[in-house]
């Protein structure tokens, strides 16, 4: 269980120069591109919650977590410093190493493993949430939805504003932002930077230390050609970077040697549930010293379109890095874990569980996952002119990916003599030898510094896509659209450690599937008050 206080804030917006924030839209004038064209949000037959320029400049929405707090159905929690990050859409959750279910993207760049999805709001228009399956036009684990951030655009007059906020729990930090043409270059510009920290929410034990401390630091740049020739090629370059490092937060363990009921297991006495209230504490006591969760992201793509008299070409190459180390305090205590020792040769062996312990001892544990994803992508579309009663597009889209799923372990050695190993406690007989634990394999000095690797996986993903789109509107009320996109997808794994033994290597043979998914929409728009779409 995690847990922690709330942080309240307050935001000052500084005008350094001419700067409006987007006004507020009527219901009917918000965009959204989730079938990626510009549309109406209220006539879009989709269930789509557009989170507005307004409200994240209020500084009400964050990260994803922040996001899931003001969508009906969506929920998202990061576990020490951003492991697990799997947003879950109406409930539809499935983690894996192949994707999961709601995919996350920041503008048209697909934020692939679990440590790219907590990235940072900066400087976005809107944010779209689209529920249901997205197969048919975003392809990469949508199939419960998708989540898109849509990245604010330079201007063509100079803009400049500086934000700053402070709150409790020594909550501070601070936004700037700059956009505009460069003179004689034809170039217009956004650049926006942001820092932000906190000291923590809740107190560890009697130390000086706070838990659920952050500080990150984020930019984005974006450069566009000036666009006042519509029928010259227009090309867009994003760069976004981010680095953030998290405190150990506040935690409690709920496991099998706290169970009390159920079935009981009669070698280690432990019973299979857990009746009555869960225990919640309000004081915490983690181990000291713990290095900060670290992460780091970056992502640039670049963006090529050119109009024609009859359609526009578009062309997409993005690419993106993220890593991770994430520390957690194993045993979610100050006092370590419980373990029995034994002798080689005297109290090990067969027979152990019939021999006396030399002694118990505590063992401080640390665990680290150390996740990294790369990802290169390409897409190229064609699509018909917005204005002719057929409408329809075009496109085939590859991606490259490369995913790390690492760990590590780190054991206090303390006063473990050469011929000494440690035993698992059964609750039954803790005075008596237990089976030997895995944490022998983790010995170190000290593991809050040192953590030694327990297991590798490398995994390796490949796609290619064709997909298009087309639409009819038979009058001025009623609309017909098609969707479909085929893929063919080849995924492979190398184990190379497993338990802190070597693995099977590449053993197993890739995987290869094809897929073929189609959606198709009719919408009736009688009037500005009443709309339906199957």
């Amino acid at each position: 269980m995690i847990t922690g206080g709330h942080v309240f804030w307050l935001t000052f917006l500084l005008a350094l120069a001419p700067f409006s924030m987007a006004q507020q839209m009527s219901v009917d004038e918000v965009v959204v591109t989730a079938r990626r064209m510009p549309e109406a949000a209220v006539t879009v037959p989709l269930a789509i919650s557009v989170i507005s320029a307004d409200e994240l400049a209020a500084g009400n929405v964050q990260g994803l977590q922040s996001v899931a707090a003001v969508t009906p159905g969506l929920s998202f929690e990061s576990f020490w410093g951003g492991n697990g990050s799997s947003p879950v859409l109406r409930g539809q959750a499935q983690p894996s190493t192949a994707g999961d279910n709601v995919g996350v993207f920041v503008d048209d760049v697909y934020q692939s493993g679990h440590v790219a999805v907590g990235v940072d709001s900066l400087d976005i228009e809107r944010i779209e949430v689209v529920r249901g399956p997205q197969s048919a036009l975003f392809g990469r684990s949508t199939f419960a939805g998708a989540i898109r951030y849509v990245p604010r655009t330079p201007t063509s007059q100079t803009e400049s504003a500086l934000r700053a906020e402070i709150g409790s729990d020594a909550l501070h930090g601070v936004e700037a932002l700059w956009s505009g043409p460069v003179a004689h270059a034809g170039l217009l510009v956004r650049l926006a930077v942001k820092h932000r920290q906190s000291r923590g929410t809740q107190a560890n034990g009697d130390s000086s230390e706070t838990l659920g401390d952050f500080r990150g630091d984020s930019l984005a740049l974006t450069l566009m050609n000036d666009r006042s020739d519509t029928q010259a090629l227009q090309a867009t370059f994003m760069l976004r970077m981010s680095s953030r490092a998290d405190g150990h937060p506040a935690s409690s363990t709920l496991d099998s040697s706290s169970y009390n009921c159920g079935g009981r297991d009669p070698v280690s006495g432990r019973w299979s549930y857990f009746c009555g209230a869960i225990p919640l504490t309000r004081e915490f006591a983690l181990s000291t010293g713990l290095p900060d969760s670290k992460s780091h992201h970056a992502q640039f793509e670049l963006k090529l379109q050119k109009s024609f008299a009859a359609l526009t070409a578009n062309l997409t190459l993005s690419y993106l890095r993220s890593g991770l180390t994430a520390i957690r305090d194993f045993d979610d205590s100050a006092n370590g874990w419980l373990l029995g020792i034994c002798r080689v040769g005297v109290s090990c062996g067969p027979a152990a569980s019939s021999n006396a312990v030399a002694r118990l001892v505590a063992r401080n544990v640390v665990a680290a996952v150390t996740p990294a994803s790369e990802e290169w992508a390409q897409e190229v579309r064609l699509a018909s002119a917005a204005s002719a009663r057929w409408h329809w597009m075009i496109g085939v889209a590859g991606f490259a990916t490369r995913d790390v799923d690492a760990s590590r372990l780190g054991v206090d050695r303390g006063d473990l003599a050469s011929n000494e190993r440690l035993t698992a406690v059964l609750p039954a007989s803790p005075l008596r030898v237990g089976p030997l634990s895995l944490f022998n394999s983790a010995l170190v000095g000290d593991s809050r510094l040192q953590q030694l690797p327990q297991s590798d996986d490398r995994l390796s993903h490949r796609g290619l896509a064709l997909f298009g789109a087309l639409e009819t509107a038979t009058d001025r009320r009623a609309r017909g659209r098609l969707e479909v996109r085929a893929t063919r997808e080849q995924h492979s794994l190398e184990n190379r450690l497993a338990n802190f033994q070597p693995g099977f290597g590449t053993a197993i043979p890739s995987i290869g599937f094809t897929d073929v998914t189609p959606r198709a929409s009719l919408d009736y728009h009688r009037d500005t008050h009443w709309y339906g779409y199957v």
